[in-house]
C-alpha cells in the first residue's frame, strides 16, 4: 500500500498503526511519550522549514493534514463554491480547516457551531460564522460539507446541506457501524463521501506549501502551551489546540 500512496494503511505493521491514540499509541508512542518509534522514519519524516515556528504546526501530521483530507484536495473541483464547517468536539480540525478555507479565499466558508466559545474565536480571526444553541435540520446547500461535529446533531446538519453533486467529508469518529444518512436524497442529487484515517505523509507536503506561502497559518489556532513538566495539569484544562513542548 505504500507503494500505491497510502501509507497510512501499510501491510508491514498492524493495520490502524498510528501515534497518539491506542491501539498504535501502545506500540509506537502516546501524545507525551518521551520517544516514539517511527518505522521506515527516512521515508515517513518530513524536515520543517526554517522560518516556521514548530509549535505554530506541532499538528501538522495530524490535525492540520486534516485539512487537507477534509478540503484542500477538493479546491480545484469547487473553484467559486461554497463550503460549510460544522464545528463541534473535533475542535482544532474545524477551526484549523475554517481558516485554511478563508484565508486561501478561493471558495466562501462558513463555520457553523453550537459552541460560543469556539464561534467567537473563529469570528476573531475573521471566518464567517453562524452560531445556534442547537443545530438546525439544514444551513442551506453548500458544494463542500467538512464535518468535524463528532456528534449525531452536527453529523446530521452536515448530510442534509449538500448542493448538487456537493463532496461530504468527516473527521468524526462515531464508535458504531450503524449511522444513518439520508440515503435517498444521496442518491437523487449525487454525493461524494470522504470518511477515513488521514493520509499524513501524503498530507503534510500538500498542506506546508501553504504555510511555507504564508497563505494559511496553522499557529493561530494555537491557544495554549505548556512544559512537559506541566503537561498533565495543562491537558485538564479547556483549551482549543494545546502544544505541549520539551524545551
Amino acid at each position: 500500500m505504500c507503494s500505491s500512496r497510502i501509507s497510512n494503511s501499510c501491510e508491514t505493521v498492524p493495520l490502524t498503526s498510528g501515534f497518539g491514540m491506542p491501539p498504535g499509541a501502545n506500540h509506537f508512542g502516546g501524545a507525551l511519550a518521551d520517544l516514539v518509534h517511527i518505522p521506515y522514519a527516512s521515508q515517513m519524516l518530513l524536515k520543517v522549514p526554517q522560518g516556521i515556528d514548530p509549535i505554530s504546526i506541532a499538528s501538522l501530521s495530524d490535525n492540520i493534514s486534516e485539512v487537507w483530507k477534509l478540503a484542500g484536495k477538493y479546491l480545484p473541483r469547487i473553484k467559486s463554491g461554497n463550503a460549510l464547517v460544522v464545528g463541534g468536539e473535533a475542535s482544532s480540525i474545524g477551526l484549523y480547516t475554517a481558516l485554511f478555507l478563508h484565508q486561501t479565499k478561493q471558495v466562501s466558508v462558513l463555520y457553523m457551531d453550537t459552541d460560543k466559545s469556539r464561534i467567537d474565536f473563529a469570528e476573531s480571526l475573521g471566518i464567517p460564522v453562524a452560531w445556534s444553541d442547537k443545530f438546525p435540520k439544514s444551513a442551506g446547500r453548500f458544494n463542500l460539507v467538512c464535518d468535524a461535529s463528532a456528534s449525531i446533531e452536527g453529523w446530521n446538519l452536515a448530510t442534509r446541506s449538500l448542493a448538487a453533486h456537493a463532496i461530504l467529508t468527516s473527521a468524526s469518529i462515531f464508535w458504531t457501524n450503524k449511522l444513518s444518512i439520508p440515503y435517498l436524497e444521496f442518491y437523487n442529487i449525487g454525493v461524494e463521501v470522504q470518511i477515513g484515517r488521514v493520509d499524513s505523509k501524503e498530507s503534510m507536503p500538500e498542506i506546508l506549501k501553504y504555510i511555507e506561502s504564508g497563505e494559511f497559518t496553522p499557529g493561530r489556532i494555537v491557544t495554549q502551551t505548556a512544559d512537559f513538566a506541566n503537561a498533565k495539569e495543562a491537558w485538564m484544562e479547556p483549551s482549543i489546540k494545546l502544544v505541549v513542548t520539551n524545551n
